[in-house]
Protein backbone atom coordinates (compact mmCIF):
# COMPACT_ATOMS: atom_id res chain seq x y z
CA UNK A 1 0.00 0.00 0.00
CA UNK A 2 1.48 3.24 -1.26
CA UNK A 3 1.22 5.77 1.58
CA UNK A 4 1.23 9.37 1.58
CA UNK A 5 4.53 9.45 3.73
CA UNK A 6 6.08 7.20 0.95
CA UNK A 7 4.79 9.67 -1.95
CA UNK A 8 5.86 12.60 -0.37
CA UNK A 9 9.49 10.73 0.56
CA UNK A 10 9.94 9.85 -3.48
CA UNK A 11 8.93 13.55 -4.66
CA UNK A 12 11.69 14.88 -2.39
CA UNK A 13 14.20 13.16 -4.01
CA UNK A 14 13.08 13.84 -7.55
CA UNK A 15 13.16 17.06 -6.15
CA UNK A 16 16.96 17.00 -4.91
CA UNK A 17 18.34 15.03 -7.31
CA UNK A 18 16.80 17.59 -10.07
CA UNK A 19 18.22 20.42 -8.51
CA UNK A 20 21.34 18.73 -7.70
CA UNK A 21 21.08 18.04 -11.89
CA UNK A 22 20.32 22.32 -12.76
CA UNK A 23 22.68 23.57 -10.16
CA UNK A 24 25.55 21.43 -11.78
CA UNK A 25 24.32 22.44 -15.42
CA UNK A 26 27.78 23.87 -16.76
CA UNK A 27 30.04 22.50 -14.32
CA UNK A 28 32.35 19.33 -14.07
CA UNK A 29 32.30 17.07 -11.12
CA UNK A 30 36.22 16.83 -10.63
CA UNK A 31 38.03 12.99 -10.09
CA UNK A 32 39.50 12.38 -7.51
CA UNK A 33 42.54 13.03 -9.15
CA UNK A 34 41.82 16.37 -9.40
CA UNK A 35 40.77 16.59 -6.26
CA UNK A 36 44.46 16.31 -5.03
CA UNK A 37 45.96 18.28 -7.32
CA UNK A 38 42.97 21.22 -6.76
CA UNK A 39 44.01 21.09 -2.43
CA UNK A 40 47.20 20.36 -1.96
CA UNK A 41 48.90 22.99 -0.80
CA UNK A 42 46.24 25.62 -1.30
CA UNK A 43 43.88 27.51 0.59
CA UNK A 44 39.88 28.16 -0.18
CA UNK A 45 37.92 30.64 1.13
CA UNK A 46 34.54 29.01 1.51
CA UNK A 47 30.86 30.38 2.17
CA UNK A 48 28.32 27.62 3.93
CA UNK A 49 25.19 27.26 1.47
CA UNK A 50 22.62 24.88 3.52
CA UNK A 51 22.77 22.65 6.72
CA UNK A 52 25.07 24.78 8.70
CA UNK A 53 27.77 24.41 5.74
CA UNK A 54 31.51 25.97 6.97
CA UNK A 55 32.32 29.38 6.02
CA UNK A 56 35.83 30.46 6.22
CA UNK A 57 39.05 29.45 4.96
CA UNK A 58 40.62 26.00 5.15
CA UNK A 59 44.93 25.22 4.24
CA UNK A 60 45.83 21.93 2.62
CA UNK A 61 49.02 21.48 4.49
CA UNK A 62 50.27 18.14 3.00
CA UNK A 63 48.57 14.96 1.50
CA UNK A 64 46.79 14.22 4.75
CA UNK A 65 46.53 17.21 7.16
CA UNK A 66 44.58 20.31 6.77
CA UNK A 67 44.42 23.33 8.97
CA UNK A 68 40.58 25.31 9.57
CA UNK A 69 42.88 28.93 9.33
CA UNK A 70 39.15 30.71 10.26
CA UNK A 71 35.38 30.33 9.82
CA UNK A 72 32.26 29.07 11.40
CA UNK A 73 30.11 25.69 11.19
CA UNK A 74 26.81 26.86 11.61
CA UNK A 75 27.19 29.04 15.04
CA UNK A 76 30.33 27.35 15.91
CA UNK A 77 32.87 29.50 15.60
CA UNK A 78 36.43 27.44 14.39
CA UNK A 79 40.46 28.90 13.84
CA UNK A 80 43.19 27.06 13.49
CA UNK A 81 41.48 23.81 13.78
CA UNK A 82 43.66 20.78 12.45
CA UNK A 83 42.31 17.81 10.76
CA UNK A 84 42.76 15.13 8.38
CA UNK A 85 41.54 14.28 4.43
CA UNK A 86 42.08 12.02 1.62
CA UNK A 87 40.76 10.92 -1.87
CA UNK A 88 38.04 8.31 -1.45
CA UNK A 89 37.02 7.97 -4.96
CA UNK A 90 35.99 10.43 -6.51
CA UNK A 91 34.98 12.19 -3.27
CA UNK A 92 36.99 14.44 -0.48
CA UNK A 93 36.61 13.11 2.87
CA UNK A 94 37.73 14.78 5.58
CA UNK A 95 37.84 14.69 9.36
CA UNK A 96 38.35 17.91 11.57
CA UNK A 97 38.15 17.98 15.14
CA UNK A 98 37.52 21.16 17.26
CA UNK A 99 36.49 21.36 20.77
CA UNK A 100 34.40 18.50 21.83
CA UNK A 101 33.37 18.08 18.48
CA UNK A 102 34.21 16.16 15.59
CA UNK A 103 33.10 16.18 11.53
CA UNK A 104 33.58 13.52 8.91
CA UNK A 105 32.02 13.74 5.72
CA UNK A 106 32.90 12.96 2.34
CA UNK A 107 31.93 15.46 0.00
CA UNK A 108 31.52 15.90 -3.80
CA UNK A 109 33.41 18.56 -5.60
CA UNK A 110 32.01 20.64 -8.94
CA UNK A 111 34.55 23.04 -10.68
CA UNK A 112 32.41 26.18 -11.23
CA UNK A 113 34.57 28.84 -12.92
CA UNK A 114 38.07 29.64 -12.53
CA UNK A 115 38.78 29.15 -9.12
CA UNK A 116 35.76 28.17 -7.72
CA UNK A 117 34.04 25.21 -6.30
CA UNK A 118 31.00 24.27 -4.90
CA UNK A 119 30.57 21.09 -2.62
CA UNK A 120 28.14 18.63 -2.17
CA UNK A 121 27.38 16.18 0.51
CA UNK A 122 24.59 13.46 0.00
CA UNK A 123 23.93 15.44 -3.26
CA UNK A 124 23.15 18.65 -2.13
CA UNK A 125 24.90 22.07 -1.71
CA UNK A 126 26.89 22.98 1.08
CA UNK A 127 29.49 25.40 0.66
CA UNK A 128 31.07 27.06 -2.45
CA UNK A 129 34.89 27.59 -2.38
CA UNK A 130 37.39 30.18 -4.05
CA UNK A 131 41.03 29.55 -4.23
CA UNK A 132 43.50 31.98 -2.80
Amino acid sequence: MITVRTIGFVLMACIVVGATSAANAGSTKLKGSDIKRTLLGNKMRFVGTVFGGFSGVIHWTSASKLIVVSGTFGETAVSNARGTWKIDGDRYCRRLEYGDQVDDRCLSIYKTGDRAYKFYYHGLPVSVGTLE
